[in-house]
């Protein structure tokens, strides 16, 4: 106990289970000094380190699982310093000791909560109404694979006879007509009688199908009822699951630093290894939440394939395909559309199927000095209309169809944002990142603008010249 009485703090390791937890004293320099099991309650756990601390200053760390939730926001409450890490970090971290006890567990934590805090990763601790959120998204989600699963063993004894039931079966009330249907056809082609065994199984499969339905509509109107959630549902492919999905495993925005952050939390951005000047990057991590992921990849898709909607993300998502292969341009797209419903969650802002780039900022070139606009003129060149020395001819959408209007637009638009990023000095990456465009549109519209400087340097020549022979003192 000596120990304890000439530290300032106390690092203490909590291994929980369902009904005790082991408890494990470290002092600063990490000398076991206590070590003991109590039930798995706050206050056993307060009493035995209010008798054990002798009123120091106590950092605790716990092991992030399904019996720590209630223990940590019940210790935090009582003002503790409670941090929460990743279950796997602390198995790799606790793996250095040969015998795996519950005892050598809780000093492997406390080690942790001692030298690794800057190094593991801690685990957000949600609330409660978030966690109730997640709980039916997580019993939807077993149900729905529960669900088909029943549906395919069904079919699969309906195949064994020739037939079988409709695949885009998408309510409850559709699926009995189409079995009872094909167990009449079995019946009077063979004379055997399947209903013994197929009507256990249907009535299975309506029950899971009507109980999932119950918990998509709770969550709809969730959905539709918060104000962020109503905001990611107008992104193309995003529905209901995915925005309550999305909005429930972030709950924090603050959380997060940048917003190119969220896409790693979710395992969306591939591992990379480096070595001995060897740099390899290979599949995407998978860290996080598995259903969540699962969620905004099926979004991903439905945008690339699903939706008709023309956005700048479906655009660049398409490309990918064509360049990389659809499996992976989904995932590319998954991890962009991340960085978007974040973005507008932490910022505030509708969704923009084109974002336009922020304006420029003031800095010494006359560029940077005033607000361009930049449109198409009638010879498909970018000018400024508050340049005098260059003639602006607004755009003519005469004898062009809907689609070409919106496409003429969308290439001013795109101009515009490339521009407005160009004179703050960022790289051709940094602007196709930002405004979700391939390098190659990118290049292209900066070939378009400088071909437009040419043709105003050109005509500022003309201009001065002009002048100059009009009036030889100008």
């Amino acid at each position: 106990m000596s120990e304890l009485l000439n530290d300032d703090t106390i690092w203490i390791g909590l291994d929980t289970s369902l009904k005790d937890t082991a408890i494990c004293f470290t002092s600063g320099s990490g000398q076991m000094v206590a070590q003991t099991t109590t039930r798995n309650c706050a206050t056993a756990v307060d009493a035995v380190i209010q008798a054990t601390a002798f009123g120091k200053k106590v950092q605790i760390g716990i092991e992030a699982c399904a019996t720590s939730a209630a223990l940590t926001r019940n210790l935090r409450r009582l003002g503790y310093a409670v941090s929460a890490f990743d279950c796997a970090q602390l198995k790799s971290f606790a793996s250095i000791r040969r015998s795996k006890t519950d005892a050598n567990d809780a000093r492997s934590i406390a080690d942790a909560a001692r030298l690794g805090r800057n190094v593991l990763v801690e685990v957000h601790l949600k609330s409660p109404s978030c966690m109730a959120l997640r709980a039916i998204l997580a019993a939807r989600h077993n149900l729905v694979k529960q669900r088909k699963g029943t549906e395919h063993l069904i079919r699969s004894y309906f195949h064994l006879y020739g037939t079988s039931i409709g695949t885009r079966i998408t309510a409850a009330h559709r699926l009995r007509p189409h079995v009872l249907n094909r167990l009449d056809e079995i019946r009077a082609e063979t004379g055997e009688d399947l209903s013994p065994l197929i009507m256990p199984l249907l009535e299975m499969a309506e029950c899971q199908r009507e109980l999932s339905e119950r918990w998509e509509q709770s969550l709809k109107k969730f959905a539709t009822e918060d104000k962020t959630c109503t905001r990611f549902l107008a992104v193309p492919g995003v529905g209901p699951i995915t925005a309550v999905s999305f909005y429930s495993a972030i709950e924090d925005p603050s959380r997060f630093s940048r917003s190119s952050d969220v896409g790693a939390y979710f395992g969306l951005t591939p591992k990379i290894h480096i070595s001995g000047g060897a740099q390899r990057k290979g599949q995407i991590t998978k860290a996080g939440n598995r259903m969540t992921r699962f969620h905004i990849v099926t979004a991903a898709n439905a945008l690339l394939n699903a939706t008709k909607t023309q956005t700048a993300l479906r655009d660049w998502g398409l490309e990918k395909v064509a360049a990389i292969g659809r499996r992976k341009a989904r995932v590319a797209v998954a991890r962009k559309l991340t960085t978007i419903l974040f973005s507008m969650w932490r910022d505030g802002t509708p969704y923009q199927p084109f974002p336009q780039a922020p304006e420029a900022q003031s800095s010494g070139s006359a560029a940077g000095r005033r607000r361009v606009e930049i449109s198409i003129n009638d010879v498909g060149h970018p000018c400024d209309p508050e340049d005098p020395m260059v003639r602006f001819d607004a755009p003519s959408y005469t004898g062009l169809t809907d689609n070409q209007r919106v496409r003429q637009e969308k290439v001013a638009n795109q101009i515009s944002s490339v521009y407005a990023l160009a004179i703050t000095g960022k790289t051709v990456a940094q602007m196709a990142n930002d405004l979700c465009l391939s390098k190659a549109i990118v290049e292209r519209r900066l070939a378009i603008l400088r071909q437009s400087n040419a043709i105003a340097d050109r005509r500022s020549r003309e201009h001065i010249a002009l002048r100059r022979s009009q009036d030889p003192s100008a």
